[in-house]
């Protein structure tokens, strides 16, 4: 049978109630506090037993000290002397127990009490939500920023989505968890001032596991709506990183508390070291693990290696729905075909283009993409990006010209489609078409000379349009 067990706890740094009436319990189940650390509560085996648990805040303590301080040890031998033995402390939280039946309170003022509670949370809390929310609002703003870069690309990823609903909902907990604490410590000041007891915390275990479970569930969606070795391997890179960045902060916070470091002296060095790895991590790890997916994702995809003019070059073989020689015949059969396929909830993407090789470049290409929008109130919207992100690949003539790239109507009914439209440039047709099916919508752009037949058109909407 065990002795110890170590429990991530997920109980708000100030949730006094709900601590001292957890750690009862499990002194109740033969479970005593014995130390708590940055992420886990470690218990000792005991006889089971009733006590009565006091958590209570000593405001000038710090998670940096190397030892208790002067006057943290005269008040943890005083609170002895009154019948509570010290359990453990972390921080500015101190947590006693005593075996009476009706000890006397630790704090008798619940005015100071309250003023000692906001200090630790001023102190050790106040910054985590500072962070939270700037990161989550730059977050917010980046997922904002992509979506009208491009929201096709955008909306047909589940990771950003994804991405974007995580980011949401830990900016509103956060809002939230500051509204509880404010809303308690008002209501707890006025009970204070008229009957002169102190108000319980408030009960919101329930905020943390839904934290944990965004995290998991990201993380899991993540791995598994992605797709591809190389995602995988992404994924769980970034997760090793951000752990392994997390263990040199905390092992580096306690040695320097071992060496019995000054804790300004050790919060100092802490700090700097974190944001050192941050800013290495940007430089150099960031494009180390862009480099290592692209490598990978270059030994997934199937490729031909050639050579021309003392160069080795690759010709991609990904398996595309559409190729030129379904739409006339050729001899030339080695062409570079390159698909990106993503699918969310929302919107399936699809792009795929047929070149040749660098060596046959007198050859006809082909490139498309296909748009399934899913939820029918998006298409308007999709349909829009394509048309403005076309008109945006013409450039601007010199000298400039009103209307120098434009869209015109164009025969659907050769396509099996509901609408068709054709870009123009300087009043001369070109060969790349919109079009607009049910539930999809499909841009393809031909060669610049090829003239697409009616028999071609007729292809592409039975390939492309069903």
């Amino acid at each position: 049978m065990r002795e110890t067990k170590n429990v991530i706890v997920l109980f708000a740094f100030y949730d006094r109630t709900g601590i001292e009436n957890y750690l009862e319990k499990q002194a109740q189940d033969g479970w005593l506090l014995e130390k708590m650390s940055q992420v886990t509560w470690k218990f000792k085996k005991v006889k089971p037993m009733k006590v009565r648990f006091s958590v209570v805040y000593f405001s000038k303590a710090s998670a940096f000290d190397p030892e208790p301080s002067e006057g943290q040890v005269r008040f943890q031998e005083f609170c002895e002397h009154t019948g509570w033995v010290l359990a453990a402390s972390h921080a500015q939280m101190q947590v006693f127990y005593s075996t009476q039946e009706e000890p006397l309170p630790i704090e008798t003022d619940a005015n100071i009490e309250i003023q000692n509670i906001n200090s630790a949370v001023m102190k050790s809390h106040l910054p985590m939500w500072i962070i939270y929310i700037i990161n989550g609002m730059l977050q917010i703003g980046l997922c904002i920023m992509n979506f009208f870069k491009n929201p096709i690309v955008a909306m047909s990823s589940n990771l950003d989505l994804l991405a974007c609903v995580c980011w949401v909902t830990m900016l509103a907990l956060t809002v939230v968890d500051i509204a509880i604490y404010v809303r308690w410590r008002r209501k707890a000041k006025v009970l204070a001032r008229t009957t002169g007891e102190l108000l319980d915390t408030p009960k919101y275990s329930f905020l943390m596991p839904i934290v944990l479970i965004i995290a998991f569930t990201g993380i899991g969606l993540l791995l598994v709506n992605m797709g591809g070795n190389s995602m995988i391997i992404c994924t769980i890179g970034i997760v090793v990183v951000v752990f392994a960045l997390t263990g040199v902060i905390l092992l580096v916070m306690q040695l320097m508390k071992n060496m019995k470091v000054s804790a300004n002296v050790n919060r100092a060095i802490t700090i700097t070291i974190l944001l050192a790895l941050c800013i290495l991590l940007l430089m150099l790890g960031g494009r180390g693990l862009f480099e290592m997916v692209s490598s990978i994702r270059d030994k997934e995809r199937p490729y031909e290696v050639y050579a021309y003019k003392d160069f080795t070059r690759k010709a991609y073989k990904d398996e595309i729905p559409l190729h030129v020689r379904d739409l006339m015949d050729s001899d030339y059969d080695e062409y570079s075909t390159v698909c990106n396929e993503k699918e969310s909830v929302l919107l399936g993407y699809l792009a795929a283009k047929e070149e040749p090789r660098i060596d046959a470049l007198s050859e006809p290409e082909l490139e498309y993409t296909v748009v399934d929008v899913k939820a029918s109130v998006l298409y308007d919207l999709c349909l829009d990006y394509i048309i403005k992100d076309v008109l945006n690949d013409y450039g601007t003539p010199e000298p400039y010209q009103p209307d120098y790239a434009k869209i015109v109507e164009s025969d659907a009914t050769v396509w099996g489609a509901g609408k068709a439209y054709q870009f123009t440039y300087c009043d001369e047709l070109q060969g790349r078409y919109i079009l607009c099916y049910d539930s999809r919508i499909v841009e393809i752009k031909f060669d610049y000379d090829w003239e697409v037949t009616k028999e071609q058109k007729a292809k592409v909407g039975k390939v492309l349009g069903k």
